[in-house]
């Protein structure tokens, strides 16, 4: 039996002599789930323990145990089934259904946009899930993409599962007082980005009604790719939206869908509910109709809802307040105003969706007239949106997993009338980098014992560390001392690996907490220099900072902008350029958007002007950049100006990153609108005068990963000419500039293949479906495969960094960060450095100049926000490297 130091629950344990647990499956703020056996039948279960520390509050634990109750009084098959409770070590644990697959929020990260069947398809089944419920006197009350999970049925269709009821109201009462104060007027529940208007304010009322709300805005997600609401500016800002905000116009952000989208959106979130949708049957029926615009029989509508209209009459015997009748053939819908403060306008101006009344038929469909001319679009924020939108920030006591959390309404009032009538004060300009320090900054109150337990770590004394962080948690540092303990405490659970944790970071004042982007490391002799993007100037820019770590990985400049240029910034990377360093990143707001660089001195300070690479035509990207072995530069991104596809394009740059010739087309694939294909997230690698190049090309739901070898001086690099057709057997009848190959298997999940080459030897690594990481070494002269190796079953998201005869490799498994170094020869044991929570981007490596020493930075969870963590990590020659 191995223990598990992380979740204190020993791996092999037999819960209630009945449940065997084998491992962690994942983890968040209220609970751990594990796989377990039921030793009785044989049958794998999931296992729901709650946390130690919440143990002690009673109304805590009452949500917990709500979730079964919720749960085991509704029966189909599109909710997660709750099959038994019991006590573990005085925890309370709940014994669920296990499901393989990936949350909804996980889909969406991977994939932008969803097609219209796949939306149809998911959102009528979590409709009959919803009425089931709802039939049932249950309500949600936090329905997020996080809580629906997509797994399949034995036929191998897609099955959409509802998740974490507890929540949950319950209509009848059966807890007496217990009742009435956990679900007390004038608190707060769910995830703001997804709360109706009456959640926000806190009423008691709040009933079904708000569950088809938010269903509401994850249609509206599902297909334009962005939240309804800007999620970036705290949760004042969004409930402020929730009050008073315009809706986006759905068609502005994806013109194929039918202007009937549109009205059945305004429907779908008005503000008073019982001018909404009533039952989740009307909300899904008018949603067909409104995606199947003249193709009645397309869908049709009544076989997919037999089950929601089977329990029409059950959902109205339960009385709830203003709920329709099913059969109902015409549907008004009105704007209207409340007298409060979380009302919305008393009438719609340029940008909102028209207000006048529309008609959703059953039987036919939508009628629409011509639509309003908006005078500017609200612009709808990106899909990777900010934790800190779904958390509540310091006005909240967290109480669930991530993102649920109540607040008492008066402060609710406060901060949104903050948010709404009172204008921030400008940002400082940032200071300049003093370098006459090498003295940590955050040395103030429990920074102070923060810094020395930083650098008790670096020393090598781990026990020592960890006792100065724990007293760090007693003097006021329970989120950053806690986070870094937690780091620490999972990088000891490899003890026998071939690399060690050497030192923790958070590499931006301890004072922020405002969410940052993923950062990306480079090594400056015995210091680290760190970028990453920021809001700056009344939150209303995204600009990239960077600051200098000491050997412990602790701060010893301030934050320095390095681009003011910048509306937008995205996606910040680092690299040496000989004596000095360069950042690329990407803007698609600016005057001129497009992808930028520009160089930086040898401590990350602004050094030369800026460079526009390359133009930009949508909001998400991906650059990638080598230098090449003359000093030249060779940059590959993606374009999505052809309608129905999207492309990837080539630059040659100089050693000053002026432009050398035209871009080049790689990829000239197929449009096609329904199936959309993509090339994605390119990585290049130069070595032998080759350029290698991976990418993921998207067709619908499918991915497969493939590479492009070019050579560097081929004439086709300046020729301007369209590719050649090839003839590989998966590429169809798209087009690529040199025949394609394919490394990672159809279907393949990953959106993250990375290259890199050195002196004797290219690399690849990948994701891959029941495989997890793939890495691959490739004889640079021949191109033939000298080996290829799983090398973490679970694990997402790989990175490469290179330095001599050596990579090393990063990627995320089982809520840890894991690593490994990756030679000619073979990969290394895996050993854990650190947690990640959560769906984070990929993780960002770099060699230093002293052999087996390495530095990886990614971005994970703290105290409720997003938050850079950097490590340094040291490497031995490992016996267990595979051959």
């Amino acid at each position: 039996m191995t223990v598990d130091d992380f979740s204190q629950i020993a791996l092999g344990s037999v819960l209630v002599d009945k449940y065997r647990i084998s491992r962690e499956i994942g983890r968040g703020g209220m609970a751990a789930v594990y796989e377990a056996e039921n030793i009785g039948i044989g049958k794998r279960v999931a296992v729901k323990v709650l946390a130690a520390e919440l143990t002690t509050s009673r109304v805590v634990r009452e949500r917990f145990l709500r979730e079964a109750r919720a749960a085991a009084a509704v029966r189909s098959p599109y909710i997660c089934d709750v099959y038994d409770v019991g006590e573990f070590d005085n925890r309370p644990f709940l014994v669920m259904e296990l499901l393989e697959g990936e949350s909804l929020y996980d889909r969406m990260t991977r994939v932008r946009r969803l097609d219209v069947p796949f939306t149809l398809k998911i959102m009528t089944q979590t409709a009959k899930g919803l009425a089931k419920a709802h039939s049932a006197g249950v309500v949600h009350r936090d329905l997020k993409p996080e809580n629906l999970f997509l797994t399949r049925g034995e036929e191998g269709d897609v099955i959409t599962k509802l998740l974490d009821f507890g929540l949950a109201k319950f209509y009848a009462s059966t807890d007496g007082a217990d009742q009435i104060r956990l679900t007390r007027e004038g608190a707060l529940f769910g995830t703001p980005a997804y709360m109706s208007p009456e959640q926000a304010k806190g009423r008691g009322e709040v009933d079904h009604r708000a569950d088809l709300w938010a269903l509401g805005c994850i249609v509206y997600e599902c297909l334009t790719g962005h939240t309804v609401w800007n999620v970036d500016q705290g949760v004042a800002m969004i409930l402020a939206q929730v009050a008073n905000a315009q809706l986006p116009i759905p068609s502005k952000l994806r013109p194929d869908l039918p202007p009937a989208f549109d009205q059945w959106f305004v429907k779908a979130l008005q503000r008073l509910p019982e001018e909404r949708f009533q039952t989740a049957a009307q909300f899904t029926i008018a949603l067909t109709e409104a995606l199947s615009p003249g193709d009645g029989g397309h869908v049709q509508t009544p076989s997919l809802l037999v089950d929601v209209d089977d329990v029409l009459q059950h959902v109205a015997d339960r009385r709830f307040d203003g709920q329709g009748d099913e059969k109902t053939e015409k549907l008004s819908v009105e704007t209207s105003a409340p007298e409060n403060i979380l009302s919305p306008p008393a009438s719609t101006k340029g940008g909102a969706l028209p207000a006048k009344p529309i008609a959703l038929m059953r039987s036919a469909p939508p009628k629409s007239g011509p639509a309003a001319s908006p005078k500017a679009l609200q612009s709808a924020p990106p899909r990777f949106r900010s934790r800190k939108g779904s958390l509540l920030g310091l006005a909240l006591i967290l109480v669930g997993g991530l993102g649920t959390a109540y607040v008492y309404r008066d402060k609710v009032k406060s901060l949104i009338s903050d948010a709404s009538t009172q204008k921030q004060p400008k940002s400082p300009p940032p200071p300049q980098l003093d370098l006459g320090t090498s003295q940590p900054l955050d040395a103030q109150g429990f920074g102070s014992t923060v810094v020395q337990a930083q650098a008790a770590l670096f020393e090598g004394k781990t026990e020592e560390a960890l006792a100065l962080l724990d007293d760090a948690i007693k003097n006021g540092g329970e989120g950053i001392a806690t986070n870094l303990r937690t780091h620490v405490k999972a990088a000891q659970e490899t003890p026998g690996a071939a690399c060690k944790l050497l030192a923790i970071g958070r590499p931006r004042p301890f004072s922020v907490s405002d969410p940052p982007s993923r950062p990306a490391i480079l090594s400056n002799g015995n210091q680290a220099i760190v970028a990453w993007v920021d809001a700056h100037e009344e939150k209303t820019r995204r600009q990239v900072y960077t600051t200098l770590l000491d050997e412990a990985l602790r701060r010893i400049s301030p934050a320095q902008l390095i681009s003011p240029e910048s509306l937008n910034a995205r996606y910040p990377q680092l690299w040496k350029v000989n004596q000095s360093n360069a950042v690329l990143y990407w803007d698609a707001t600016s005057k001129q958007a497009g992808i930028f660089a520009r160089k930086l001195d040898s401590v990350g300070r602004i050094a030369g002007s800026l460079k526009h690479l390359a133009p930009l035509a949508k909001d998400e990207y991906a650059p990638a950049i080598t230098r090449a072995e003359d000093g030249t530069y060779w940059v590959v991104w993606e374009d999505d100006s052809s309608d129905g596809a999207q492309n990837l394009l080539l630059r040659h740059l100089d050693a000053d990153f002026g432009p050398i010739g035209n871009a080049v087309t790689l990829t000239a694939l197929k449009p096609d609108r329904a199936l959309r294909p993509s090339a994605v997230r390119p990585s290049i690698a130069t070595g032998h005068g080759k350029l290698r190049i991976l990418f993921t090309l998207r067709q619908g739901t499918q991915r497969r990963v493939y590479s492009m070898l070019v050579d560097s001086n081929a004439p086709v690099l300046s020729s301007g000419q369209l590719p050649t057709v090839t003839s590989h057997a998966a590429s169809g009848e798209h087009r690529f500039l040199v025949a394609v190959q394919a490394l990672g298997k159809e279907g393949s999940a990953s959106d993250d293949a990375r290259a890199y080459c050195l002196k004797d030897a290219c690399f690849a690594v990948w994701g891959e479906d029941n495989a997890g990481i793939v890495a691959m070494a490739i004889e640079p002269r021949t191109n033939e495969t000298l080996w290829r190796h799983e090398i973490g079953p679970r694990g997402t998201r790989p990175a490469l960094g290179g330095s001599g005869d050596q990579l090393m490799v990063a990627f995320y498994e089982a809520s840890r960060v894991r690593v490994a170094v990756v030679e000619r020869f073979g990969v290394s044991s895996i050993a854990s450095i650190g947690k990640v929570s959560g769906l984070q981007p990929l993780p960002d490596v770099a060699a230093t100049e002293r052999p087996g020493r390495w530095l990886v930075a990614w971005r994970d969870y703290e105290a409720g926000h997003f938050e850079a963590m950097t490590a340094s990590v040291i490497c031995q020659k490992d016996k267990a490297t595979k051959p």
